[in-house]
């Protein structure tokens, strides 16, 4: 029901459990895509210099044009502060399911908790 009002274990439920999933997923992505971000451009500059060690240097800017273009990218996607916000939310979110799993009934409905809530 809809205008039901919500209680600390419904919230619990239908609110910082997905959230807590949502966020576990986000950061499973940022480090695959952080993966291919290094591996990328460690190929692209290695092809770069061997390339400039075979003496087709006019080629060289090439495969560092599409590292510069991959690293751009990828922090375009993804900016390097999501990672540290991600893992400071699923640090907050552990510590309250922590908190959570470890109190009683008793204090789940105190108005204290509600207002941690």
């Amino acid at each position: 029901d809809l205008a039901a009002p919500l209680t600390a274990e419904t919230y619990m439920a239908a609110r910082v459990a997905p959230l807590q999933v949502h966020y576990s997923d986000m950061l499973r992505f940022v480090h695959r895509l952080n993966t291919f971000r290094n591996i990328s451009t460690l190929l692209c500059l290695a092809l770069a210099s061997w390339m400039a060690s075979c003496g087709d240097i006019v080629w060289v800017p090439c495969p560092v044009a599409l590292a510069a273009f991959i690293i751009m990218l990828t922090q375009w996607i993804v900016p390097p502060e999501v990672l540290p916000t991600v893992k400071r939310a699923l640090v907050v979110l552990g510590n309250q399911r922590m908190w959570w799993q470890a109190s009683d009934i008793r204090e789940h409905r105190l108005d204290k908790a509600k207002q941690r809530m």
